[in-house]
C-alpha cells in the first residue's frame, strides 16, 4: 500500500470518530444561592460606615494629592469601588441577580440568601434583620 493512500485511509477512518454522539452543552450556572449570599456578606464588610466621621488632618501632616492626573484617576477608581452607597443598594443589586441562578425559582434562591445571612455573625444583628426583611420582601 502506498504511503498517501494509508494516510488518507487513516484521515477519513479518524473523521469517521469525530462528530457523532455530540453531548449537549451544559452551562455551569455563575451564581449559586450560597455565592450571592457570600458576596454580600464580603460586600457589606467593606461598605464604608456611614456613622464613623472621617478624623481630621492638619495641613502639615497631610500628604501631597499628586498631578490633577492623578488625583483624577483615583477618584474614578475610587467611584467604581463605591457601587453601592447603603445596605438597601446593595442587597437590591445582589437581589436582581437571583434570576441568573440557574434551575431555582428567584423567590426560593431569595429565601435562601435570607436564610444564610441571618446566620452570618460578621454582619451586625440590625443589619441581617434588614437584609432578610428586604431580600423577602423583592420577590
Amino acid at each position: 500500500m502506498s504511503r498517501p493512500l494509508a494516510i488518507a485511509l487513516l484521515c477519513c477512518l479518524g473523521l469517521l470518530g469525530c462528530g457523532s454522539g455530540t453531548t449537549p452543552y451544559r452551562p455551569t450556572p455563575a451564581y449559586t444561592p450560597a455565592s450571592l449570599a457570600q458576596e454580600l456578606s464580603f460586600r457589606y464588610e467593606k461598605m464604608a460606615p456611614v456613622s464613623r466621621p472621617k478624623p481630621l488632618t492638619s495641613l502639615r501632616n497631610r500628604e501631597p494629592a499628586g498631578t490633577a492626573e492623578q488625583v483624577e484617576a483615583k477618584s474614578k477608581v475610587e467611584v467604581k469601588a463605591q457601587k453601592a452607597s447603603s445596605i438597601e443598594e446593595l442587597v437590591d443589586e445582589v437581589a436582581a441577580r437571583a434570576t441568573e441562578v440557574l434551575g431555582k425559582e428567584p423567590g426560593e434562591v431569595l429565601d435562601q440568601i435570607a436564610g444564610i445571612i441571618e446566620a452570618d455573625p460578621k454582619i451586625k444583628e440590625a443589619d441581617r434583620r434588614l437584609m432578610a426583611d428586604r431580600l423577602r420582601k423583592s420577590k
